[in-house]
């Protein structure tokens, strides 16, 4: 919305008469509005400015400046009133060939006429208790006369600026660079095995695309010139039907059948795995039931939490609600626990900044906090590039501290607290120079100024040199 403080004086010619007619007789100031416009971050002024026929003689021309003067002067465009003689002698100046001596954008008009003007002039902190005045400056065949001055409103207050807004900055905090990139690709391998069997059959159900998925994979690393893969890890797991030691048995086994399946089709050494049953996935069942909209969940969650056997949860859960509950279970959440869970582990090469940005584009996981770092300085801080790589960061390292801690910095210079504040509460260690500062930034965004002074002499102490400079910002208001 347009916000416009208005100064609005009527004069007529009585109020000042005296004085004017003293300076300069015959000029007449009415409707005098001085505006301070917050859209334009401009004031503007107008008047009627009247000129008396006597009071600029036939062969003289006269300068009207209006100014506004406080501990600072501005002055407005001027006004020209020329007399006939002296009009006329100007344009013969002028198509003579002989430059025309007013200023650009000088108004000008005959006596005995009254101008409507308009100027705008560009706002300032200076621009209190101010004072309006115009200057006159007549000239002719003589030359010219002594400036004479009209002080026509004084103590013009324009409304102070609005109260001082800190410009707080958040630390990033540079990581360190890693020695050796260890990576890895992870996924779940949700075979079909026939009833109580381990034997891998590529062709039954769905396997064919269960294994396509692990192929593209290692297709994926072995294409990839800065990638050596290093090994796969398998783990196997069960749903609870059935004894648990049984299901222990069949996981391992179904574990190290897509080991040698890898092994046999992909061209690996045996050393190259590790592979382990872990039986009944008991967590992941509480996960997927907890979700779910099963009749008696609440009842089978006590079940499933309680620290009973295995075996004696399983019987239990079977008796509830008929068998209904549990059957429902058989069909829709117990496949989803029979799986095999990978990760391709593999190294990556260190990166140029420039080959890093290509990286970026395609497989950003390969880069370290450290690269992206290198990278982001490429770039203005701010930039959709800059905070695009720092938030990437920590989607990628969740568990990491510094990738935390710097994409809060980037989410609260776009001013979003919501988002900061989520990714301030991962960061484990909550303590150190940067940390502090960026809480103090959070706080402050949030409404807490008390908070956020603690945090910034926190971080001061610490030696952060953002929180001087933020402790700095604060005190300015």
């Amino acid at each position: 919305m347009k916000k416009i403080i208005l100064l609005y004086i009527a004069f007529v010619f009585g109020i000042f008469c005296a004085q004017a007619q003293e300076l300069v007789p015959g000029i007449r100031y009415d409707n005098l509005r001085i505006e301070r416009n917050d859209a334009t971050g401009k004031v503007d002024v107008s008047f009627m400015l009247t000129v008396a026929k006597n009071a600029v003689k036939s062969d003289y021309a006269m300068t009207v400046t209006p100014m506004l003067r406080g501990s600072q002067t501005v002055t407005l465009p001027d006004i020209i009133v020329e007399g006939k003689k002296f009009q006329i002698a100007e344009q013969r100046r002028q198509m003579s060939g002989v430059p025309t001596v007013y200023p650009t954008g000088a108004n000008i008009f005959t006596p005995g006429k009254t101008y409507n003007y308009s100027a705008s002039v560009a706002y300032d902190n200076w621009m209190h208790g101010i004072e309006f005045l115009s200057m006159s400056i007549t000239r002719g065949c003589c030359g010219e006369t002594t400036p004479a001055y009209n002080t026509l409103a004084q103590n013009l207050s324009l409304i102070p600026p609005p109260p001082y807004e800190p410009q707080l900055v958040a630390s990033f905090v540079m990581p360190e660079a890693e020695a050796i990139k260890t990576r890895a690709e992870e996924g779940s391998a949700f075979l079909d095995f026939e009833v109580g069997k381990s034997t891998l059959l590529p062709n039954f159900r769905n396997n064919g695309s269960e294994l396509q998925k692990i192929y593209n994979l290692i297709r994926d690393l072995k294409g990839d010139q800065y990638a050596t893969m290093t090994g796969i890890t398998i783990k196997g797991y069960a749903s609870p039907e059935g004894s648990f030691s049984s299901n222990l048995t069949l996981s391992e086994n179904r574990a190290i059948a897509l080991k040698n399946h890898l092994r046999a089709n992909q061209g690996f050494e045996d050393r190259f795995f590790t592979a382990r049953g872990y039986g009944e996935d008991w967590h992941r069942l509480d996960s997927l039931v907890e979700l779910s909209s099963l009749p008696d969940k609440y009842a089978l969650l006590d079940i499933i939490r309680s620290s009973d056997a295995p075996d004696s949860k399983d019987a239990k859960m079977m008796a509830i609600g008929g068998g209904i509950p549990y059957r429902q279970m058989m069909d829709d959440i117990y496949p989803r626990l029979r799986r095999s869970d990978y990760q391709l582990h593999y190294t990556v090469t260190p990166f140029t900044v420039e080959q890093g940005k290509e990286v970026f584009k395609t497989r950003p996981q390969n880069l370290s906090l450290n690269e992206i770092f290198l990278i982001a300085q490429e770039y203005r801080a701010g930039s959709e590039q800059f905070n695009n790589l720092f938030e990437t960061a920590a989607r990628i390292f969740r568990d990491s501290d510094v990738a935390n801690l710097n994409a809060a910095a980037t989410v609260l210079g776009r001013g979003d607290t919501a988002e900061a504040a989520r990714l301030m509460a991962r960061i484990k260690v909550k303590e150190g120079a940067a940390y502090s500062n960026n809480m103090g930034v959070l706080n402050f965004m949030q409404g807490d100024r008390e908070s956020a002074m603690r945090y910034f002499e926190r971080a001061r102490a610490a030696g952060d040199s953002q929180a001087v400079r933020n402790i700095a910002e604060l005190n300015k208001q």
